[in-house]
């Protein structure tokens, strides 16, 4: 992955890409970390244990949609030809 991004911009500026693309990468794992917690915390029922296996199907789904969503926008970025 750091390979496609410092390959993406000049080489004055690979250290911020690589910089950015780091950031990025981990505000994204701790989001999700967290939503994925909320999501099957939520379907533990009262008074109950262990979460329902709803919460997971749930929490699965929301992981792929939004798993969608980012390679479509990944798919949208524009492209560069040469290394400059």
């Amino acid at each position: 992955m750091a390979d496609l991004v410092v390959a993406a911009v000049p080489a004055a500026h690979t250290g911020v890409a690589a910089g950015v693309n780091t950031l990025l990468r981990t505000v994204g794992a701790s989001l999700g970390t967290q939503v994925s917690a909320v999501i099957v915390t939520a379907s533990v029922p009262d008074g109950g244990r262990f979460p329902a296996e709803w919460g997971f199907v749930l929490g699965f789904s929301v992981s792929a949609a939004a798993m969608a969503g980012v390679l479509a926008v990944a798919a949208a970025a524009p492209r560069r030809t040469g290394r400059c």
